[in-house]
């Protein structure tokens, strides 16, 4: 089984590693640059301990030149969803819509060794090459996320760490499972492609902000914003200006009316500012709480496509 696997797989797994030599060859030297750069010019020993005042133009003037290059890199958000598309559902779909399937279980292979060989070496393949991108961008994005931007930022947080393993493992899942319940390829990409939005977008939505309680840093309006500046790599979810009564006045912003009369403040002298954030050292914590979730639903998707090609397929 494991060279017919091989025989009828080897050109996705080709393509697939021709695809991370085609990231490493961008992002090796573009990612040495950035590290040489960031230290070479004292960013390094600047934020070794906090995020004084006089590493503020050097950030920016970091971010100004590499940023495009940053953001040049989140295309290949779209991995985890294009190996569930082409590397999942054709798994499975492909045989049952061609009937070849038939021929192999006359063979002498029974459908669970058909099953969890092809599944599972697919799977540890691409389990493999997730680790590998998820370890190559991590590195490569440190400097930039560094020098003002979040780790916990929507594209930024979907391609690093374990999350991105667990992204991969759960849309080729999906894959696997849509093509042995739909039966046909084409439709079981549609239904994978549908599938995983919604759910990736519900996690991210709804449950990513929620892990953990977020915390609230409220500041007299009377005061300086920079009084109260959060850590660069917190995750903002809400800002807002409040009357002395709890009230919202006026969301997406802070303000400030520090160096005035306080009568002539136009919020009121004893209204606040309010952020709710997640504080930047959660980031790994989120990061594998999440990557936990979609490996498990991977792993219940694999169960339910090997049950189904066990009793429901004829």
């Amino acid at each position: 089984m494991i060279w017919v696997v091989w025989r009828q797989h080897r050109l996705q797994l080709l393509f697939a590693a021709a695809g991370l030599a085609v990231c490493t060859a961008f992002m090796l030297p573009t990612g040495l640059t950035m590290h040489h750069v960031y230290r070479d010019i004292g960013l390094a020993d600047c934020f070794a301990a906090a995020w004084p005042d006089r590493c503020q133009f050097l950030a920016r003037t970091f971010s100004q030149r590499f940023l495009p290059i940053g953001y040049a890199g989140v295309i290949t958000i779209v991995i985890p969803l294009l190996a569930g598309i082409f590397w999942g559902v054709p798994l499975i779909a492909r045989e049952l819509e061609q009937h070849t399937h038939r021929m192999i279980w006359t063979q002498g292979v029974s459908r669970l060794r058909w099953a969890t060989a092809k599944i599972g070496l697919l799977v540890l393949a691409i389990t493999g090459l997730a680790v590998g991108f998820a370890l190559l961008f991590t590195w490569w994005a440190d400097p930039l996320l560094r020098t003002g931007g979040s780790r916990f930022d929507y594209f930024f947080f979907d391609l690093q760490g374990p999350a991105l393993v667990g992204y991969t493992l759960f849309a080729v899942a999906l894959g696997m499972f849509a093509g042995a319940l739909v039966k046909r390829t084409l439709p079981a990409m549609a239904l994978t492609l549908t599938g995983y939005l919604v759910i990736r977008l519900a996690v991210e939505v709804l449950a990513r902000p929620n892990i953990l309680p977020p915390l609230h840093r409220t500041w007299p309006i009377t005061r300086p914003l920079e009084a109260a500046l959060q850590h660069p790599g917190d995750w903002v979810l809400s800002r807002g200006i409040y009357t002395a009564a709890g009230e919202l006045m006026w969301t997406g912003s802070n303000g400030s009316c520090a160096g005035g009369p306080p009568e002539r403040c136009a919020y009121g002298p004893d209204a606040y500012n309010q952020i709710v954030y997640q504080p930047a050292g959660r980031f790994w914590l989120f990061q594998w709480v999440e990557t936990g979730i979609f490996v498990a639903l991977a792993a219940a998707l694999l169960v339910a496509a090997v049950h189904w090609i066990r009793r429901r397929i004829a």
